[in-house]
């Protein structure tokens, strides 16, 4: 079917279709070819994604590594007496002895429960339970595995305390009398009724408040079981603050750091394992937690120190019933203080930690926080105290054994990269395979079109200028010596590096590093970061600018190839192919891409008008062999 109708009426027997699709072949072709070109940039750019990708990792998080002093010139620290002091050494530290004397030990502030446990209040005398009266403080809570209550023993009196007792469902007592021993309260709070609005308006006109008619209202049983109150549900029944340091803490930290329950809340059963979720939420250093099984509550903070505290200040008399009944008490070295003071309405109660000692060669350092100081490349982290007399010798020598493993990973790592980049630079293209046409993978299984497109992407990289370079900068890193080491262990070769073959893969002689190692220990670290150390009093910027602008010579290995060849390349790659496939990103690639895709959607309208052009002078051909047609028949179509 043509634009103009159905051809072959006119009896001329032309194949329209087949005329105006050879007579687009050949624009066809063009189309295909600037297609090919387009989907070819798309692999490129999308290659070079991968190889950016696989230079930041290395650069960011491989070479890092072999920059740092605690890798390339490891130590290793021993200690006499491990039950007192454990030491581990970072690579600034020196091979030598030290003595060493532990002093006191750091403590956290830390606030347990003691002994008699949390106290509950409000407590019936009697359990009624199947019709029988049943003593409170004789009976027993069932817990399970997670301090539960799954159940109850009741007995009558204490005269058997070890009989069975009877059993009963928690559930039950705690529906007559309200009983959760995890309760954050434990006096009787039930929603008032009715019948008691004008005894609340009373109470509440006596304490200066109005009855507001469409609020919820609590009675609440005194805890003395003498008198009750009545509160409304959004009233603050425990309010309180916690801080860490002790400092008067500004507006807003106020309200981020305290914690407030209403009767609400507590009606609703606040439990003690809520109260230390909250505490811990306050996003301070004070944590807390409640110990079910063994009815134990604790706070402490996470520091030690005299300056890391636990400040509470209760703003009602109910948080200050709260954390009296929880019984707290000062624990330090293994005992359980009493508090300084009691906890008073609107009173900060402060617990803070203290400093740890420790004499090393001779000199006493007395801020010892979390029981951990770092001396001259040395941590030392205190256990017990030292007796007496009786120093732990702390003894410092070089671990051979994890610098060799370290260049050997270094040599590892960066065989690994610049063998990928190598191959994909070496790699031809495969014969005359190219990206398909829409029109070709049309009639091929898609196996088909995956195994062609796999040798299509093969060569797409080779003698690419930008490989190229990056390769011969890596390899420069690698084997230029590093004049800034004034021994002759100045070179990759020099230590038993060197190069295997004329595409730059490296080859270890653990031997020969051994024996570098031995004759100068500092030789590994020298070769990898010299002039690491020389720009730390600039800016971050200035430094960075610094450290690949200066000196190349003098620089070490690390340092060339994080400063210089693996930055470059980066660099480059990214101006040439961005960094992510989106071909939006104003690189050399992600333009010539868009360029092609505009170049194609015009010459896709071309070929529309010149298909169109084409139907129609078969129309008028068409057309005019009918009028012919007539015209004889006309003529002659009444003859014999």
């Amino acid at each position: 079917m043509g634009v103009n109708g159905l051809y072959g009426l006119s009896g001329s027997g032309l194949d329209i279709e087949s005329m105006v699709k050879a007579g687009m072949l050949s624009k066809q072709n063009q189309y295909d070819k600037m297609y090919k070109k387009e989907v070819k940039n798309e692999w490129l750019k999308q290659g070079f994604n991968e190889i950016y990708t696989s230079l930041n990792t290395f650069k960011y998080t491989t070479l890092s590594d072999y920059k740092m002093q605690s890798n390339m010139s490891a130590m290793n620290a021993e200690s006499s007496n491990t039950s007192a002091v454990k030491v581990t050494a970072n690579g600034a530290a020196v091979a030598m002895t030290h003595n060493v004397e532990v002093g006191d030990l750091s403590s956290n502030a830390y606030l347990l429960t003691k002994d008699g446990g949390i106290k509950h209040n409000g407590e019936p005398t009697t359990l009624s339970y199947g019709g029988v009266n049943y003593s409170y403080s004789n009976s027993t809570p069932i817990k399970d595995e997670s301090g539960t209550i799954t159940g109850w023993k009741l007995r009558k009196s204490s005269d058997d305390p070890h009989s069975a007792g009877v059993s009963a469902e928690a559930a039950a007592v705690k529906e007559n009398y309200g009983i959760t021993l995890d309760k954050v309260v434990f006096f009787s709070i039930e929603e008032a009724k009715e019948s008691d609005k004008e005894d609340i308006r009373t109470r509440l006109s006596g304490l200066g408040d109005e009855f507001d008619e469409n609020a919820k209202y609590y009675k609440i049983v005194d805890q003395e079981g003498g008198d009750y109150k009545y509160a409304r549900s959004d009233w603050g029944a425990i309010v309180f603050t916690v801080n860490d340091s002790g400092d008067k803490l500004t507006s807003d930290e106020l309200k981020k750091q305290t914690i407030k329950y209403t009767y609400e809340d507590i009606a609703n059963g606040k439990t003690l394992n809520d109260l230390a979720a909250d505490i811990k939420n306050l996003n301070t250093n004070v944590q807390a937690s409640y110990d079910a099984t063994n009815g134990a509550f604790s706070i402490y903070n996470s520091e030690s120190g005299t300056e890391a505290k636990i400040a509470v200040t209760a703003k009602s008399m109910e948080a200050v019933t709260l954390f009296t009944n929880l019984n707290l008490g000062v624990s330090a070295n293994g005992e359980i203080k009493d508090l300084a003071a009691p906890f008073e309405l609107s009173k900060t109660n402060t617990t803070s930690g203290t400093e740890g000692s420790i004499k090393i060669d001779g000199r006493t350092y007395t801020d010892v926080k979390d029981n951990r100081i770092t001396v001259s490349g040395v941590t030392y982290t205190l256990l017990n105290k030292t007796e007496s007399g009786k120093p732990v010798t702390v003894s410092v020598s070089q671990d051979t054994d994890k610098i060799i493993e370290n260049v050997k990973k270094f040599v590892e790592d960066y065989n690994k990269i610049l063998d990928d980049l190598t191959k994909k630079y070496n790699t031809k293209p495969s014969g005359d395979y190219e990206p398909l046409s829409k029109t070709q993978e049309a009639s091929m299984t898609q196996e088909q079109i995956d195994k062609w497109t796999e040798k299509a992407k093969e060569g797409l990289f080779y003698h690419n200028d930008i490989l190229r370079g990056l390769i011969f900068d890596m390899r420069d890193a690698i084997m230029t010596p590093v004049q800034s080491v004034h021994s002759e262990y100045n070179s990759a070769s020099a230590i038993g590096i060197t190069s295997t073959n004329n595409q730059g893969h490296l080859q270890l002689d653990e031997d020969k590093l051994k024996k570098a190692l031995a004759a100068d220990p500092d030789c590994v670290y020298e070769l990898f970061a010299s002039d690491q150390d020389t720009y730390t009093d600039a800016k971050k910027k200035d430094r960075y600018e610094y450290m690949a602008k200066d000196d190349y010579n003098n620089r070490g290995i690390a340092n060339r190839l994080y400063f210089n060849a693996i930055t470059d390349g980066i660099k480059k790659v990214e101006d040439y192919a961005g960094v992510l496939p989106d071909s939006n990103d104003q690189s050399s690639l992600g333009l010539l891409i868009t360029q092609l895709k505009d170049k194609m959607t015009n010459f896709k309208k071309l070929m529309d008008d010149y298909q169109t052009q084409l139907y129609k002078r078969y129309d008028a051909l068409e057309t005019m062999i009918a009028s012919l047609n007539s015209q004889y028949n006309t003529l002659f179509g009444g003859q014999q």
